[in-house]
Protein backbone atom coordinates (compact mmCIF):
# COMPACT_ATOMS: atom_id res chain seq x y z
CA UNK A 1 0.00 0.00 0.00
CA UNK A 2 2.64 2.23 0.90
CA UNK A 3 4.53 1.56 -2.21
CA UNK A 4 1.64 1.85 -4.22
CA UNK A 5 1.04 5.73 -3.02
CA UNK A 6 4.50 6.77 -3.19
CA UNK A 7 4.49 5.53 -7.22
CA UNK A 8 1.30 7.29 -7.63
CA UNK A 9 2.89 11.12 -6.66
CA UNK A 10 6.09 10.05 -8.11
CA UNK A 11 6.34 9.38 -11.73
CA UNK A 12 9.92 10.31 -12.30
CA UNK A 13 11.31 9.39 -9.58
CA UNK A 14 14.19 6.67 -9.50
CA UNK A 15 13.45 3.48 -7.37
CA UNK A 16 16.44 4.94 -4.80
CA UNK A 17 14.26 7.58 -4.67
CA UNK A 18 10.81 5.46 -4.08
CA UNK A 19 12.47 3.51 -1.57
CA UNK A 20 13.26 6.73 0.54
CA UNK A 21 9.85 7.88 -0.06
CA UNK A 22 8.46 4.64 0.68
CA UNK A 23 10.84 4.08 4.13
CA UNK A 24 9.80 7.55 5.44
CA UNK A 25 6.08 7.28 5.55
CA UNK A 26 6.65 3.63 6.91
CA UNK A 27 8.53 5.19 10.08
CA UNK A 28 6.18 7.52 10.72
CA UNK A 29 3.25 4.55 10.63
CA UNK A 30 2.09 2.79 13.55
CA UNK A 31 4.54 -0.22 13.43
CA UNK A 32 8.35 0.51 11.83
CA UNK A 33 9.96 -0.97 8.93
CA UNK A 34 13.01 -0.56 7.15
CA UNK A 35 12.81 -1.68 3.36
CA UNK A 36 16.08 -2.01 1.57
CA UNK A 37 17.62 -2.51 -1.90
CA UNK A 38 20.05 -3.23 -4.01
CA UNK A 39 21.45 -3.29 -7.61
CA UNK A 40 22.74 -1.51 -10.71
CA UNK A 41 19.12 -0.21 -11.39
CA UNK A 42 18.66 1.54 -8.51
CA UNK A 43 19.29 5.00 -9.95
CA UNK A 44 17.44 4.75 -12.64
CA UNK A 45 13.72 5.84 -12.95
CA UNK A 46 10.92 3.33 -12.37
CA UNK A 47 9.24 4.63 -15.24
CA UNK A 48 12.28 5.50 -17.69
CA UNK A 49 15.51 5.95 -16.96
CA UNK A 50 17.76 8.90 -15.25
CA UNK A 51 19.80 9.46 -11.86
CA UNK A 52 18.71 11.34 -8.65
CA UNK A 53 19.46 11.67 -5.13
CA UNK A 54 18.14 10.93 -2.13
CA UNK A 55 16.70 13.64 -0.33
CA UNK A 56 16.94 15.74 3.08
CA UNK A 57 13.64 17.39 5.03
CA UNK A 58 13.34 21.01 5.37
CA UNK A 59 11.01 22.89 7.81
CA UNK A 60 11.94 26.36 9.26
CA UNK A 61 14.51 27.64 6.97
CA UNK A 62 16.72 24.85 7.65
CA UNK A 63 17.69 21.56 6.42
CA UNK A 64 16.95 18.25 9.31
CA UNK A 65 20.83 17.29 8.91
CA UNK A 66 24.18 19.18 9.56
CA UNK A 67 27.89 18.32 10.19
CA UNK A 68 26.70 14.88 11.45
CA UNK A 69 24.96 14.16 8.39
CA UNK A 70 27.84 15.62 6.15
CA UNK A 71 26.47 18.90 5.09
CA UNK A 72 29.06 21.72 4.99
CA UNK A 73 28.78 25.26 4.17
CA UNK A 74 29.96 25.11 0.57
CA UNK A 75 27.07 22.96 -0.81
CA UNK A 76 23.74 23.97 -2.45
CA UNK A 77 20.71 22.34 -2.56
CA UNK A 78 18.08 21.97 -5.12
CA UNK A 79 14.20 22.52 -3.19
CA UNK A 80 11.45 20.15 -3.85
CA UNK A 81 7.81 20.06 -2.73
CA UNK A 82 8.19 16.17 -2.36
CA UNK A 83 10.64 13.64 -1.21
CA UNK A 84 10.40 11.82 -4.47
CA UNK A 85 10.11 13.38 -8.20
CA UNK A 86 8.46 16.71 -8.94
CA UNK A 87 9.67 19.72 -9.59
CA UNK A 88 12.94 21.99 -8.70
CA UNK A 89 11.40 24.98 -6.40
CA UNK A 90 14.26 26.48 -6.49
CA UNK A 91 18.18 26.01 -5.97
CA UNK A 92 19.92 27.37 -3.23
CA UNK A 93 22.73 27.72 -1.21
CA UNK A 94 23.55 26.55 2.84
CA UNK A 95 24.54 28.69 5.31
CA UNK A 96 25.25 28.58 9.05
CA UNK A 97 25.97 24.59 9.32
CA UNK A 98 25.71 23.03 12.87
CA UNK A 99 25.84 19.48 14.39
CA UNK A 100 22.45 18.58 13.06
CA UNK A 101 21.10 21.25 11.35
CA UNK A 102 21.73 23.67 8.16
CA UNK A 103 20.84 27.30 7.37
CA UNK A 104 19.44 27.83 3.85
CA UNK A 105 20.54 31.41 2.19
CA UNK A 106 17.59 33.30 0.84
CA UNK A 107 13.82 32.82 1.23
CA UNK A 108 12.20 28.91 0.27
CA UNK A 109 9.97 28.85 -2.02
CA UNK A 110 6.40 27.79 -0.82
CA UNK A 111 6.22 24.21 -0.51
CA UNK A 112 9.61 23.66 0.11
CA UNK A 113 9.80 20.82 2.08
CA UNK A 114 12.70 18.34 0.97
CA UNK A 115 16.41 19.06 -0.75
CA UNK A 116 18.55 17.10 -2.79
CA UNK A 117 22.46 18.31 -2.70
CA UNK A 118 23.84 19.08 -6.25
CA UNK A 119 26.95 20.59 -5.76
CA UNK A 120 30.49 20.81 -3.65
CA UNK A 121 33.33 22.97 -5.34
CA UNK A 122 36.24 21.13 -7.26
CA UNK A 123 39.82 20.58 -6.05
CA UNK A 124 42.81 23.33 -6.59
CA UNK A 125 45.30 23.12 -9.23
CA UNK A 126 48.37 20.83 -7.92
CA UNK A 127 51.42 23.06 -6.26
CA UNK A 128 54.41 22.38 -8.56
CA UNK A 129 58.55 23.45 -8.37
CA UNK A 130 59.99 24.61 -10.97
CA UNK A 131 60.81 22.02 -13.44
CA UNK A 132 64.44 20.50 -13.21
CA UNK A 133 66.88 18.46 -15.76
CA UNK A 134 67.66 14.87 -14.82
CA UNK A 135 70.75 15.42 -17.03
CA UNK A 136 71.58 18.87 -18.53
CA UNK A 137 73.77 17.38 -21.15
CA UNK A 138 71.14 15.01 -22.86
CA UNK A 139 70.72 17.44 -26.21
CA UNK A 140 66.74 17.00 -26.01
CA UNK A 141 64.98 20.24 -26.59
CA UNK A 142 62.13 20.16 -23.66
CA UNK A 143 60.74 24.21 -24.64
CA UNK A 144 57.02 22.47 -25.05
CA UNK A 145 57.39 20.61 -22.05
CA UNK A 146 58.21 24.04 -20.04
CA UNK A 147 55.57 25.53 -21.79
CA UNK A 148 53.12 22.90 -20.43
CA UNK A 149 54.30 23.11 -17.18
CA UNK A 150 54.77 27.06 -16.57
CA UNK A 151 50.93 27.22 -15.87
CA UNK A 152 51.41 25.61 -13.09
CA UNK A 153 54.31 27.47 -10.99
CA UNK A 154 54.03 27.74 -7.85
CA UNK A 155 53.21 30.99 -5.66
CA UNK A 156 55.38 32.61 -3.67
CA UNK A 157 55.45 31.04 -0.35
CA UNK A 158 53.60 27.65 -1.63
CA UNK A 159 55.09 24.43 -0.82
CA UNK A 160 55.22 22.34 -3.84
CA UNK A 161 53.50 19.00 -3.77
CA UNK A 162 55.41 17.44 -6.64
CA UNK A 163 58.53 18.25 -8.56
CA UNK A 164 59.04 17.50 -12.18
CA UNK A 165 61.19 16.61 -13.61
CA UNK A 166 62.93 16.51 -17.55
CA UNK A 167 64.11 13.26 -18.31
CA UNK A 168 64.23 10.76 -21.55
CA UNK A 169 62.22 13.47 -23.76
CA UNK A 170 59.04 13.64 -21.06
CA UNK A 171 58.31 14.61 -17.49
CA UNK A 172 58.20 12.55 -14.71
CA UNK A 173 56.52 13.21 -11.36
CA UNK A 174 58.81 13.11 -8.65
CA UNK A 175 57.73 13.91 -4.68
CA UNK A 176 58.47 17.03 -2.77
CA UNK A 177 61.82 15.70 -1.85
CA UNK A 178 62.73 15.84 -5.73
CA UNK A 179 64.32 12.66 -5.91
CA UNK A 180 63.81 10.65 -9.33
CA UNK A 181 62.10 7.11 -9.55
CA UNK A 182 62.84 6.41 -5.98
CA UNK A 183 61.24 2.73 -6.03
CA UNK A 184 62.95 1.41 -9.01
CA UNK A 185 63.61 2.48 -12.71
CA UNK A 186 60.10 4.21 -14.29
CA UNK A 187 58.36 4.19 -10.86
CA UNK A 188 58.15 8.21 -10.83
CA UNK A 189 54.88 9.00 -13.02
CA UNK A 190 55.52 10.16 -16.57
CA UNK A 191 53.07 12.22 -18.50
CA UNK A 192 52.84 10.47 -21.62
CA UNK A 193 50.59 12.13 -24.22
CA UNK A 194 47.57 10.19 -25.57
CA UNK A 195 46.73 10.07 -29.28
CA UNK A 196 46.43 13.69 -31.11
CA UNK A 197 46.90 15.02 -27.40
CA UNK A 198 49.60 18.09 -27.19
CA UNK A 199 52.05 18.37 -24.34
CA UNK A 200 49.34 21.19 -22.87
CA UNK A 201 46.85 18.98 -23.03
CA UNK A 202 48.66 15.92 -21.36
CA UNK A 203 50.25 18.00 -18.14
CA UNK A 204 46.85 19.32 -17.55
CA UNK A 205 45.27 15.48 -17.91
CA UNK A 206 47.73 14.46 -15.38
CA UNK A 207 47.92 17.29 -12.90
CA UNK A 208 44.46 16.62 -12.95
CA UNK A 209 44.24 13.10 -11.41
CA UNK A 210 47.40 14.24 -9.45
CA UNK A 211 45.35 16.71 -8.15
CA UNK A 212 42.68 14.79 -7.26
CA UNK A 213 44.44 11.46 -6.11
CA UNK A 214 47.00 13.21 -3.75
CA UNK A 215 44.46 15.67 -2.03
CA UNK A 216 41.62 12.56 -1.71
CA UNK A 217 44.40 10.45 0.24
CA UNK A 218 45.30 13.70 2.81
CA UNK A 219 41.59 14.40 3.11
CA UNK A 220 40.41 10.18 3.82
CA UNK A 221 43.59 10.29 6.26
CA UNK A 222 42.91 13.12 8.42
CA UNK A 223 39.18 12.26 8.65
CA UNK A 224 39.67 8.52 9.47
CA UNK A 225 39.72 8.73 13.44
CA UNK A 226 41.49 6.46 15.80
CA UNK A 227 39.39 3.69 17.76
CA UNK A 228 39.14 4.58 21.75
CA UNK A 229 38.68 0.55 22.26
CA UNK A 230 40.89 -2.26 21.29
CA UNK A 231 38.34 -3.74 18.90
CA UNK A 232 38.51 -2.92 15.06
CA UNK A 233 35.78 -1.91 13.46
CA UNK A 234 37.19 -4.16 10.56
CA UNK A 235 39.40 -6.59 9.86
CA UNK A 236 41.38 -7.88 6.24
CA UNK A 237 43.44 -10.82 5.08
CA UNK A 238 45.24 -10.46 1.74
CA UNK A 239 46.00 -13.50 -0.13
CA UNK A 240 47.68 -13.53 -3.50
CA UNK A 241 47.49 -15.87 -6.13
CA UNK A 242 50.36 -15.28 -8.43
CA UNK A 243 50.76 -15.12 -11.85
CA UNK A 244 53.83 -16.82 -13.68
CA UNK A 245 56.17 -15.06 -15.98
CA UNK A 246 54.30 -12.88 -18.74
CA UNK A 247 51.21 -13.20 -17.18
CA UNK A 248 50.80 -16.91 -17.30
CA UNK A 249 48.77 -18.65 -15.48
CA UNK A 250 48.15 -17.93 -11.61
CA UNK A 251 48.82 -20.54 -8.91
CA UNK A 252 46.59 -21.21 -5.47
CA UNK A 253 45.95 -18.44 -3.33
CA UNK A 254 48.27 -18.05 -0.08
CA UNK A 255 48.18 -15.45 2.78
CA UNK A 256 50.93 -12.62 1.56
CA UNK A 257 51.61 -8.69 1.99
CA UNK A 258 51.42 -7.04 -0.75
CA UNK A 259 53.86 -4.81 0.68
CA UNK A 260 56.56 -7.59 0.29
CA UNK A 261 55.94 -7.16 -3.66
CA UNK A 262 53.64 -8.53 -6.29
CA UNK A 263 53.87 -8.97 -10.31
CA UNK A 264 51.70 -7.59 -12.84
CA UNK A 265 48.58 -9.67 -13.54
CA UNK A 266 48.97 -11.31 -10.09
CA UNK A 267 45.38 -11.29 -7.95
CA UNK A 268 45.15 -9.82 -4.81
CA UNK A 269 42.01 -11.37 -2.58
CA UNK A 270 40.54 -9.06 0.70
CA UNK A 271 38.87 -10.86 3.24
CA UNK A 272 36.82 -8.24 5.34
CA UNK A 273 35.49 -8.88 8.31
CA UNK A 274 33.38 -6.89 10.75
CA UNK A 275 34.18 -7.85 14.33
CA UNK A 276 32.26 -5.26 16.05
CA UNK A 277 28.58 -4.95 17.20
CA UNK A 278 27.72 -2.56 14.71
CA UNK A 279 27.05 -2.47 10.96
CA UNK A 280 29.61 -1.21 8.67
CA UNK A 281 29.19 0.51 5.17
CA UNK A 282 32.57 -0.87 3.52
CA UNK A 283 34.03 0.54 0.18
CA UNK A 284 37.68 -0.26 -1.76
CA UNK A 285 39.62 2.20 -3.88
CA UNK A 286 42.80 1.67 -5.13
CA UNK A 287 45.63 4.37 -5.79
CA UNK A 288 47.80 3.82 -8.57
CA UNK A 289 51.71 5.16 -8.63
CA UNK A 290 50.74 7.42 -11.56
CA UNK A 291 48.26 9.54 -8.94
CA UNK A 292 44.83 7.83 -10.38
CA UNK A 293 42.27 6.53 -7.91
CA UNK A 294 39.84 3.70 -9.06
CA UNK A 295 36.72 1.69 -7.52
CA UNK A 296 36.85 -1.50 -6.55
CA UNK A 297 33.85 -2.39 -4.21
CA UNK A 298 30.77 -2.02 -4.33
CA UNK A 299 29.41 -1.77 -8.14
CA UNK A 300 27.00 -1.65 -9.73
CA UNK A 301 24.77 -0.05 -6.44
CA UNK A 302 25.55 -3.68 -4.78
CA UNK A 303 25.07 -4.27 -0.96
CA UNK A 304 28.46 -3.16 0.85
CA UNK A 305 27.18 -3.52 4.46
CA UNK A 306 28.74 -5.83 6.53
CA UNK A 307 26.41 -7.07 9.49
CA UNK A 308 28.77 -7.93 12.54
CA UNK A 309 30.49 -10.74 12.47
CA UNK A 310 29.98 -11.15 8.35
CA UNK A 311 32.51 -11.25 5.94
CA UNK A 312 33.09 -10.07 2.25
CA UNK A 313 35.73 -11.27 -0.34
CA UNK A 314 36.73 -8.65 -2.56
CA UNK A 315 38.99 -9.48 -5.51
CA UNK A 316 42.17 -7.03 -7.72
CA UNK A 317 44.51 -7.88 -10.03
CA UNK A 318 47.99 -5.47 -10.97
CA UNK A 319 47.65 -4.37 -14.66
CA UNK A 320 49.82 -6.15 -16.94
CA UNK A 321 51.62 -3.24 -17.63
CA UNK A 322 52.62 -1.67 -14.17
CA UNK A 323 55.68 -0.34 -13.66
CA UNK A 324 57.43 -0.13 -10.71
CA UNK A 325 56.34 1.34 -7.72
CA UNK A 326 54.22 1.97 -4.85
CA UNK A 327 50.62 2.09 -4.64
CA UNK A 328 47.93 1.57 -2.24
CA UNK A 329 44.78 -0.18 -1.39
CA UNK A 330 42.19 1.96 0.52
CA UNK A 331 39.44 -0.40 2.66
CA UNK A 332 37.09 2.23 4.80
CA UNK A 333 34.02 1.68 6.31
CA UNK A 334 31.76 4.39 8.12
CA UNK A 335 29.20 2.85 10.50
CA UNK A 336 25.75 2.28 9.48
CA UNK A 337 23.20 4.92 10.79
CA UNK A 338 19.92 4.26 11.29
CA UNK A 339 17.09 5.82 8.86
CA UNK A 340 20.17 6.19 6.50
CA UNK A 341 20.85 4.51 3.23
CA UNK A 342 24.19 2.44 2.09
CA UNK A 343 27.30 4.93 2.39
CA UNK A 344 29.04 4.18 -1.04
CA UNK A 345 32.68 5.57 -1.21
CA UNK A 346 33.66 4.13 -4.34
CA UNK A 347 32.01 8.08 -6.16
CA UNK A 348 35.19 9.54 -5.17
CA UNK A 349 37.46 7.66 -6.95
CA UNK A 350 37.43 10.27 -10.29
CA UNK A 351 37.40 13.57 -10.79
CA UNK A 352 34.41 13.64 -12.61
CA UNK A 353 32.07 12.46 -9.94
CA UNK A 354 33.26 15.28 -7.91
CA UNK A 355 30.49 17.74 -10.32
CA UNK A 356 28.12 14.74 -10.80
CA UNK A 357 26.26 14.58 -6.85
CA UNK A 358 23.24 13.03 -7.99
CA UNK A 359 22.66 10.30 -5.64
CA UNK A 360 25.74 10.89 -3.02
CA UNK A 361 25.50 10.25 0.74
CA UNK A 362 26.41 12.25 3.51
CA UNK A 363 29.77 10.93 4.10
CA UNK A 364 30.92 11.37 0.50
CA UNK A 365 29.56 15.03 0.45
CA UNK A 366 31.23 15.62 3.93
CA UNK A 367 34.81 14.61 2.03
CA UNK A 368 34.63 15.90 -0.98
CA UNK A 369 33.71 19.41 0.75
CA UNK A 370 37.00 18.91 2.39
CA UNK A 371 39.06 18.48 -0.22
CA UNK A 372 41.58 21.38 -0.93
CA UNK A 373 39.56 25.09 -2.39
CA UNK A 374 40.93 27.96 -2.89
CA UNK A 375 45.04 26.93 -2.66
CA UNK A 376 44.18 26.01 0.96
CA UNK A 377 45.01 22.27 1.97
CA UNK A 378 43.12 20.61 4.40
CA UNK A 379 45.46 18.59 7.56
CA UNK A 380 42.26 17.65 9.66
CA UNK A 381 39.28 17.83 10.83
CA UNK A 382 36.79 18.24 14.19
CA UNK A 383 33.93 17.29 13.14
CA UNK A 384 32.51 14.37 10.33
CA UNK A 385 28.91 12.26 9.75
CA UNK A 386 30.35 9.45 11.44
CA UNK A 387 33.42 7.41 12.69
CA UNK A 388 35.55 6.63 9.32
CA UNK A 389 37.52 3.85 9.77
CA UNK A 390 40.80 3.91 6.98
CA UNK A 391 42.83 0.57 5.92
CA UNK A 392 46.00 1.68 4.22
CA UNK A 393 47.28 -1.41 2.24
CA UNK A 394 50.68 -0.25 0.84
CA UNK A 395 51.54 -2.56 -2.52
CA UNK A 396 54.81 -2.92 -3.98
CA UNK A 397 54.82 -3.52 -7.48
CA UNK A 398 57.46 -5.21 -9.13
CA UNK A 399 57.72 -6.18 -12.78
CA UNK A 400 59.20 -9.21 -14.10
CA UNK A 401 62.92 -8.89 -15.03
CA UNK A 402 63.32 -8.57 -19.06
Amino acid sequence: MRLAQTLQGADQASWAQVLVATTESMVQGPARQMPDGEGPLLQAQVFGTGATAVRLPVAGGKLAAGLLQGLATVAEGALFASPAGGEVLAVLPLGKVTARAAEVIGPLPEGAAWAELVSTPPPTPLVLAAPARADTADGIDYTKWEAALAASSPAPGQEPDLVPILTGGTVALAGADGVLDPAGPGSSPRITPMAGESEIEATARVLEAAAHGLGLRAVLAGAAGRSLTAKPALTMAVERRAAGPGCGAVGKAAPHDPADGVNPCDQLWLTLTNPGGKAQDVSVLYFAADFTVSPIWPSQNLANRLAPGESARVGLMIEADSAAGLEEIWVLAVPALPDAPRVDLTRLAAPATMRDLGGADPMTLWLESRLPLDGAVSRGFSLKPAPLTMIRQLVRVTPFAQ
